[in-house]
């Protein structure tokens, strides 16, 4: 075990909390105190351990990262600018990845709070909507801004896109190719944020005279096989859908493969618009339109409040909803003609 802070403080017969002040390069001790400090730190060969630090002298330099385990697809998108934005500042992430399970995200919450962050972001998904557990963090004083997916009733800043709009202009350009018989494979219907998408959805086929039955939503899975199985199920209707707006651009992979499987093609046979515009969008067999979530920005903006609050300025605990836009690929087409 290396030597620590308390070690040196036995050494020269000093309080704990001085010579964590001084190692952190504040205090108020004397220029004499802070020699015998530092020399004594080489002598010993200290090398600050950063997390014990933390829990010795009652401060952090670590910033707590909670993430959805539903957010994998676009990890690399939201947490990078984070890391970069919060060591622009010397502030280190301590990261953390709640479990599926029930108490999983009062679990994390626990131990970055155990930890002593003074500030925690959150990039949640529609299933991490446990209000209270969230609330318990603000009123513990630890600073807290919400990325990606809204919660309600939380008094906290919170970044996230708009859902209404990316279904809707992605249901808007199947129309404008000619499509009619659309499907939308959506999150369940059990959020603010899934009912948002699917009003985007209704709305467009409504304004464009189209029917909207039971048929045209059908709840999704977040993963590949989810979309693959629901695509299989809906070739075999009798009048099965020409296009489908997948939920994310994982699940539209998987209706891609489906397609694929029963012999049809896309566009061709099926075309299929993503959400997200994820890293493998561009690069699959066939391109994926799909719409571009502004992940980078809404994590950077999310990292730039928080160390705003940090600093003790105010921050209004509002919601920013950033802009979605489609990205025209090869997976759309007009449909085939009878």
């Amino acid at each position: 075990m290396g030597v620590t802070s308390a070690d040196i403080a036995r050494a020269l017969g000093l309080h704990k909390a001085t010579v964590c002040r001084v190692l952190r390069g504040g205090g108020r001790a004397s220029a004499e105190t802070k020699e015998r400090i530092i020399k004594m730190a080489q002598e010993m060969n200290y090398r600050p351990n950063q997390l014990a630090r933390s829990l010795s002298c009652g401060q952090s330099q670590f910033i707590g990262v909670l993430a959805s385990p539903s957010i994998m697809p676009a990890f690399h998108l939201l947490i990078d600018p984070i890391e970069r934005s919060l060591s622009e500042q010397d502030y280190l992430m301590l990261f953390t990845r709640p479990s599926k399970s029930k108490e999983g995200m009062n679990i994390a919450l626990d131990q970055l709070i155990a930890n002593r962050v003074p500030g925690i972001i959150a990039v949640l998904s529609p299933s991490d909507r446990d209000t209270n557990a969230f609330k318990e963090v603000v009123d513990q004083n630890v600073k807290l801004v919400v990325v990606n997916e809204p919660i309600n009733g939380l008094e906290v800043p919170q970044i996230v896109c708009d859902d209404y709009k990316s279904v809707r202009i992605a249901t808007e350009h199947l129309i404008s190719l000619g499509h009619r018989r659309i499907v939308y494979l959506a999150i369940p219907l059990d959020s603010e944020r899934s009912r948002e998408r699917a009003k985007g959805f209704t709305d467009a086929m409504k304004n464009a005279g189209l029917p909207v039955g039971t048929s045209s939503i059908v709840e999704t899975e977040l993963s590949e096989e989810a979309g693959a199985q629901v695509m299989t199920r809906l070739l075999k209707r009798e009048n099965p859908p020409t296009a489908v707006v997948a939920r994310q651009d994982v699940v539209a992979l998987g209706a891609m493969d489906a397609v694929f499987s029963a012999g049809l093609s896309v566009p061709q046979d099926v075309s299929i618009v993503g959400l997200g515009d994820m890293w493998r969008s561009n690069a699959l067999r066939v391109p994926l339109t799909t719409i571009h979530y502004p992940f980078e920005e809404m994590a950077n903006r999310g990292a730039k409040i928080l160390l705003r609050l940090l600093a003790g300025k105010s921050v209004p605990p509002k919601t920013e909803v950033m802009d979605a836009k489609l990205v025209l690929r090869s997976s759309t087409a007009p449909p085939r003609k009878p």
